[in-house]
């Protein structure tokens, strides 16, 4: 199951999408909506940018804020000495595809520039690869097939298979993964180590028999690390952890707090919601796919204006009670990347050779809009 494996077998499958599009979603009651979101729709290219540090400072003004961000809500327009752009190379893009159409793994910076090449020559068994992205300078990817393998490929080693009937997977750390898995009738989530370690097991849940009512799977884990709450929109959910507890009927999990609580779910259709007692208070609209930062309270999603077009970026701390809203514009309404200083959007698109990326510096307020193509690969 674990262990070092050499390149062969990269397998044959179908591109999916990327994790954050299969949270957990449901609609209790009948929800006020206060805008329009655009629904999280299917791509041919895993829609995820792995974010790279060493942005230079900025002043931080621009977005409206509440609450003790670190934004300041009265400040105004950007003021001199703000950087005048955001640098392509705040963040890199994995690309599964090179312009002439061979299956690969190569990584650009946001303009489709700075072309490294991981792999260039898995030819047809590209096919069967999903939810790349990069994660320091490795790369991680799905193998989709009989078992669903999750791989780590290197610029400079082997690639090494990390853990096998793998579902979906997030980055929680500098170097380390967190992964569903399904074998037979239990889901369980395991704790991977891009650093050698071996994998370990935070929670096992039965799988529930899947009527009607019971809806998408979500997670969540706590920033000390020793909760974690999962489960189903429609079904149970288990807090696993020094306070362990079983909920029904709740949504499924997004943000969780060090002591077991459930702070925010989402629910059947890409809407979110606070959990205050026995209420479940609208945080996201639905078809907003709120995007949430694992072990952390940040929950992140594109508003939309009238004609589809992205109108806003909603940022929330939801264990500091922290607020930001960033004007923003343009196509790139699918928010794929969130960290304490960047946000990033994705376009979608059914052209896996062209991505238009939207970017929000949380320190600054600045929105930037990059159009890439895939590498012109040797």
């Amino acid at each position: 199951m674990l262990g070092g494996d050499g390149a062969r077998g990269l397998g044959v499958g179908q591109l999916h999408d990327a994790v954050e599009s299969t949270v957990g979603r449901r609609r209790p009651g009948s929800p006020v909506r206060r805008s329009r979101f655009a629904p999280l729709a299917a791509g041919l290219l895993a829609l995820i940018a792995a974010l790279a540090g060493g942005c230079a400072p900025a002043v931080p003004t621009g977005p409206t804020s509440s609450g003790a961000s670190s934004t300041d809500p009265s400040a105004g327009p950007l003021v001199p000495g703000s950087p005048a752009a955001i640098e392509p190379g705040v963040a890199r893009l994995v690309w599964l595809v090179d312009r002439a159409g061979r299956f690969g793994i190569w990584t650009t910076d946001l303009s489709g520039s700075d072309v490294r090449t991981y792999r260039s020559d898995l030819d047809d068994a590209g096919a069967s690869l999903r939810d790349a992205r990069l994660v320091g300078e490795v790369v991680v990817v799905i193998r989709d097939g009989p078992t669903s393998e999750l791989w780590m490929l290197s610029p400079t080693a082997p690639p090494s298979r990390l853990l096998d009937n793998v579902n979906s997977f997030v980055q929680s750390g500098a170097r380390e993964l967190v992964a569903v898995r399904d074998v037979g009738t239990v889901r369980a989530i395991w704790r991977v180590p891009l650093d050698g370690s071996a994998a370990t097991v935070l929670a096992e849940l039965p799988v529930p028999d899947h009527g009607p009512q019971v809806g998408p799977f979500g997670f969540a884990i706590s920033p000390d690390g020793r909760t974690v709450a999962a489960g189903w929109v429609g079904g149970p959910v288990e807090v696993i952890g020094p306070n362990p507890a079983t909920l029904r009927d709740v949504g499924a999990p997004l943000v969780v707090a060090d002591d077991g609580r459930i702070v925010a779910v989402t629910g059947r259709v890409g809407d979110a919601y606070l959990l205050d007692g026995d209420r479940l208070v609208e945080l996201a609209a639905p078809e907003s796919d709120p995007l949430a930062a694992p072990g952390s309270g940040l929950v992140a999603w594109a508003s939309i204006a009238d004609d589809g077009t992205l109108d806003a970026v909603e940022v929330r701390d939801l264990l500091a009670g922290t607020s930001e809203t960033y004007p923003a514009s343009g196509t790139a309404t699918n928010v794929v990347a969130l960290t304490a200083d960047h946000v990033l959007l994705e376009a979608t698109a059914f052209d896996a050779q062209a991505r238009t990326i939207g970017v929000v510096d949380r320190r600054s307020g600045r929105f930037e809009t990059f159009e890439a193509s895939a590498p012109a690969a040797d």
